[in-house]
């Protein structure tokens, strides 16, 4: 995990602490429940399994959609944008660069590629690098963006899974 600040990294550490103790009481309470008489405690386990798994789906849920909601907002305040248009496939694509605001200087940034002759919007991603630099691979079969690796690629033209993601907010 990456903590910008020694706060952060408390308040996960409470968070952590006091979800223990919730899920501690919560488990006490199941097994009380599923042992509180001598018949019948393989409907009342299944009745709590049922509870506990629809729980389970909407804490994860909820957390996935807040999560996914403050990396809307993050992105959102992208700013001092700029273009490139790659050269070795005669300009297929614009790949457009722009700093995220956040936590201090986290030197993150948001990288857009969209096809040139529609304007239609084929793969996004977040990243952080202290240079933005982009670099169009010769033959044109990528966009590497940060360090050059290949979790820092985009494949030309894009993956469906790109393009996908990209219809997304």
């Amino acid at each position: 995990m990456n903590f910008d600040s020694y706060g952060n990294a408390q308040l996960f550490v409470m968070g952590m602490f006091y979800g223990l103790i919730a899920l501690s009481y919560v488990l006490f309470r199941t097994l009380r429940f599923i042992f509180s008489a001598k018949h019948g405690r393989a409907q009342r386990a299944l009745q709590m399994l049922k509870v506990w798994l629809q729980r389970i789906t909407v804490t994860t849920v909820t957390v996935l959609g807040l999560n996914y909601a403050c990396d809307v907002e993050r992105r959102s305040t992208a700013r001092n944008c700029r273009t490139e248009i790659s050269d070795e496939d005669g300009g297929l694509y614009s790949a457009e660069l722009c700093e995220i605001n956040g936590a201090g200087s986290d030197y993150s940034m948001r990288l857009r590629l969209y096809s040139s002759r529609d304007g239609s919007l084929l793969a996004e991603r977040t990243y952080k690098h202290p240079e933005p630099k982009l670099t169009w691979a010769i033959g044109g079969e990528r966009l590497i963006y940060g360090w050059p690796n290949n979790d820092n690629t985009i494949p030309l033209p894009p993956s469906w899974m790109d393009r996908m993601r990209a219809k997304l907010p």
